[in-house]
Formats: structure tokens, sequence, C-alpha cells
């Protein structure tokens, strides 16, 4: 994609790479940062919280639940090498989590700009995302909650995010593959997952 407007151009040549801005003069500026891809083929087994509905390893629905936020209405792909779980993909997820100082011991979950699959409610929007990784390796989840964005509470860091607000769930059909990246500066609330 490129738009070119008074001497700006905006450039993305990889879906899984953040968008840089240039201009006619010496600055730059990167928006984004480089993401990772999750498909279909990358897990066989899952698990998810009230509210939602899995499509098998294709994606899911959630329902909104007037009081449900997105680490209560939670779709988790079992990425782990004992679960069915594609290592390569695994080990991917987790040096992104690592090289961005994320943790991974199921304490703090962050929020990341999501491009859906064909079929999906929306095709962009934010997700509530962790990484558990336990057993080296061997099992891993990886949650996400869908995000309703209508209002600005979901920016604030250590918001409530499972239940009575501030932070809600999207009603959706959310679709793999999705491309995830970590929206920055880094938005972290304590994990909340039923």
């Amino acid at each position: 994609m490129s738009v070119n407007n008074q001497g700006i151009s905006l450039a993305q040549q990889d879906p899984t790479r953040g968008v840089t801005l240039k201009s006619n003069g010496p600055a730059n500026i990167t928006a984004g940062t480089r993401g990772f891809v999750l498909s279909s083929s990358d897990f066989t087994a899952w698990n998810n919280g009230g509210g939602v509905t899995p499509n098998s390893n294709l994606g899911f629905a959630t329902a909104g639940e007037p009081t449900y936020g997105p680490g209560r209405e939670f779709y988790t792909p079992l990425l782990g090498a004992a679960q069915g779980g594609n290592p390569a993909k695994l080990a991917e997820i987790k040096a992104y989590f690592d090289t961005h100082g994320l943790d991974t011991t199921n304490n703090t979950v962050y929020m990341f700009n999501v491009t859906w699959g064909s079929g999906s409610t929306l095709t962009g929007g934010v997700a509530l995302v962790g990484l558990y990784y336990y057993d080296g390796g061997n099992t891993c989840d990886f949650y996400m909650g869908v995000v309703n964005t209508y209002t600005t509470a979901w920016q604030a860091p250590g918001s409530n995010t499972y239940q009575y607000g501030p932070i809600y769930t999207l009603p959706g059909t959310w679709n793999f593959p999705a491309t995830f990246r970590l929206i920055s500066p880094t938005i972290g609330d304590p994990q909340q997952w039923c």
C-alpha cells in the first residue's frame, strides 16, 4: 500500500511488519512493531471462556455479554508440543514476547492490534493477549479476548478486563489467520482469565 500526499509516503511491504512513515526530510516514524500471524494450522486444540462459541480451530464467536470483559470471554489456542501445537510457531511467538519484554508466566496481559481473517465481523481491532508458557514449552496457552473500543478505557494500563468494566468484549465472529501487533506504548493489565 502506498499513499503520496505533500511529500509524505506511507509504505507497508510485509503484513507482519509495522508501518513506516517517510518524509522528504531526514525523519522517519515507525508506527507499530513487527508482529506475528496465527493460523488454524498452528494448533489443533483450544479452550474458551464464557460467552464464546468456538468454531474448532478456524475461529470463534463472542457474544459480547453486557457485563463480560475480554478476560472472561476469551479463546485460547493451545500451542504446546504436548497439546498438538506447532513448535516453530510457539518458538516465534515466545521470542516475540521475550524480545518485547512481555511476561509469559500468566501474570500480565497486553493490548494488541489485530487483523482478523476473511469472514470476520471486522477486519481490524484490538485484542487482549496473554501467553502462558510452562513445562519447557510442552504446554503453552495463547489467550485472546476481543476488546470493544467504544470507550477509551482499554487504553489505561491496569484496568479490570474480566467483568463489570471498564473494558468490555466486542460481539462478533473472529477468524484465522490473524495478525497480532503489540500496541506501543505497551498497555499491560493484570491477568484475569476465568
